[in-house]
């Protein structure tokens, strides 16, 4: 009975990898259930055991990407890092290392997959457009409490946190799918590091209080 169990729960691993690599190179609606068993090396009827449609495939990956993104924002401490802040140097340092631990949680192949499907499917598909809403409501909110903290010490000039939020927040979500795409297009990974890398450093120094014309 236990064999017969874990012979399940791996073809049903198998059925959603498979189907996450799949839709992420041709789409949702150019993929069929035979072509998925097809490549899992199962019947269709055998799918059925497992999913009872193509939709509710596509709505377990949408709900494991949910995951892997809360995973992400549990373990991040951007916001309760402010205290161990000083100067300017620290705060570009923290704020790399926050993108940077992004990128590395990223740069695995299964929630890659999972990211592609997401990407490709949030202009068709109304619940991965949700969640793609979703992520980016939860990032604005957490650096909105982020920049309201280093106005509250003085550490940046005084702009209205929320609208900081959005210029930071879009330009770096536009970076990390540049980077994200590149492991299959150019230019080369690195240098789209180097490039968001180089867009925190400009962003805190055109928010140092201490940085101003003239001076």
């Amino acid at each position: 009975m236990e064999e017969n169990y874990q012979s399940e729960i791996s073809t049903k691993e198998k059925i959603i990898n498979k189907a996450a690599e799949i839709i992420s190179r041709k789409g949702y609606f150019a993929v069929s259930v035979r072509e998925i068993a097809g490549k899992v090396g199962i019947t269709a009827g055998s799918f059925y055991n497992h999913y009872t449609s193509k939709t509710e495939l596509m709505d377990e990956i949408i709900s494991r990407y949910q995951s892997e993104m809360d995973s992400f924002f549990l373990q991040s401490s951007l916001p309760d890092s402010i205290d161990t802040v000083a100067e300017h140097k620290e705060l570009e340092i923290l704020m790399k290392k926050e993108t940077n631990d992004f990128i590395e949680f990223w740069d695995n192949s299964y929630r890659e997959r999972l990211w592609l499907v997401i990407a490709m499917e949030q202009h068709r598909n109304v619940h991965s457009a949700r969640k793609v809403f979703e992520e980016t409501e939860k990032m604005l909110n957490s650096y909105k409490v982020f920049f309201q903290q280093l106005i509250d010490k003085k550490m940046i000039k005084e702009f209205d946190p929320h609208m900081l939020a959005i210029e930071y927040v879009y330009a770096l979500k536009s970076l990390h799918a540049q980077y994200k795409l590149s492991k299959v297009h150019a230019p080369p990974k690195h240098e789209i590091r180097q490039r968001i890398h180089d867009f925190i450093h400009f962003f805190i120094e055109n928010l140092n209080t201490t940085n101003q014309k003239g001076n």
